[in-house]
């Protein structure tokens, strides 16, 4: 009945195992998402102000200081979210390793009520066989 327990446990366990690699495979490909939009936004403005050092006219000059603050709050937004996607990954990355780790114990306690059980079972097989032959022995001293 423990081994049943305990197998069932692991079957449970392995499942949150994969969804906790979902969970982290997912965390994984938005941190990279969004390392390649912050990367891009960086670019547009270094090429955006790049380009104003051309610019004559105080209006035009006044508007790209604008949309490049803009571009940089932006940026700015971006990378405060790639370090939370950060935070959650290494989060996700430490509770899939914890589940891990508690399904390797499941395994061994199976293991170990396997080998107790073969044990069990072999010398039950052996006390029925003493318990034979004192039987036998019995019967032919009688």
């Amino acid at each position: 009945m423990e081994i049943k327990v305990i197998a069932k446990l692991m079957s449970i366990k392995d499942s949150e195992i994969n969804l906790f690699k979902r969970d982290y495979v997912t965390l994984v490909e938005l941190m990279n998402n969004l390392s390649g939009q912050y990367l891009s936004q960086k670019e547009a403005i270094e090429q955006f102000a790049s380009e104003q050092a051309s610019v004559d006219n105080v209006d035009a000059m006044l508007n790209g200081r604008y949309y490049l603050q803009d571009m940089q709050k932006h940026a700015n937004t971006l990378h405060l979210s790639l370090k939370e996607v950060e935070k959650q990954k290494e989060a996700a990355f430490e509770t899939l390793s914890s589940a891990v780790t508690g399904l390797k114990v499941l395994e061994k306690m199976h293991d170990r009520r396997l080998k107790d059980l073969h044990s069990m079972h072999l010398k039950k097989e052996e006390l029925e066989s003493d318990e034979v032959a004192i039987t036998m022995f019995n019967k032919v001293n009688n």
